[in-house]
């Protein structure tokens, strides 16, 4: 049975004990652009400049394993969007999902990223990274990014962020989907249901 998901833990502040500098949209592309990322995986979070999770085997085999799951699922006049970012306002974070489902063609984003409107499903994949991806799904939100999934790989379970509200940066509906259970999933008015085991490896036991 699905449960719902405590958030105190996803509105902690981490910052330091003094002033820093908080990043623009424009000033962190004017960095990229200079090169000063070239041997970094960075991106833009609530103004701060933060690392990516590190690409390990088993974060890069699930991106795969769930992008083959969702590919043959994806209607008409949309597509996959692996690992790119994705723009939340003209001066907030510019994170980079695993995974998005978004409007239109490959083509419509050559001058611009997506934005929350044009994304029907988004996925984060977290190994190490659960509490820094919990924090982002607030952007998420704030962007009305209508439905967000976090799959814990330590822990086999996937959760689901649906009805954002902009105002609070937080989602109406946070459950979590365990193994034996499936992921009720709505795209463009077709339902599916996904077992959730489809998403995890087999070989990783899960976390007691």
């Amino acid at each position: 049975m699905s449960t719902a998901i405590d958030q105190s833990s996803m509105l902690e502040s981490n910052l330091p004990p003094f002033p820093v500098w908080r990043w623009t949209l424009d000033e962190y592309h004017a960095l990229v652009d200079q090169g000063s990322f070239d041997d970094e995986r960075v991106e833009l979070l609530e103004g701060w400049i933060v690392p990516k999770m590190t690409r390990n085997p088993p974060h890069d085999a699930a991106v795969v394993r769930i992008d083959g799951v969702l590919r043959p699922l994806i209607p008409s006049g949309y597509h996959m969007r692996v690992q790119s970012a994705v723009t939340t306002g003209d001066s907030e974070p510019e994170p980079e999902p695993e995974l998005a489902i978004v409007s239109g063609e490959t083509e419509d984003y050559e001058e611009e990223h997506p934005g929350g409107q044009d994304i029907l499903l988004l996925v984060e994949i977290a190994d190490a990274s659960l509490q820094k991806d919990r924090r982002k799904t607030r952007v998420y939100a704030a962007a009305g990014v209508n439905v967000v999934w976090i799959a814990d790989l330590r822990s086999r379970q996937l959760e689901v962020y649906s009805g954002p509200m902009a105002a609070s940066g937080e989602y109406q509906n946070r459950h979590v989907y365990q193994v034996g259970e499936s992921i009720p999933l709505t795209l463009q008015d077709r339902g599916h249901e996904i077992p959730v085991e489809r998403l995890f490896s087999r070989k990783r036991q899960e976390t007691p």
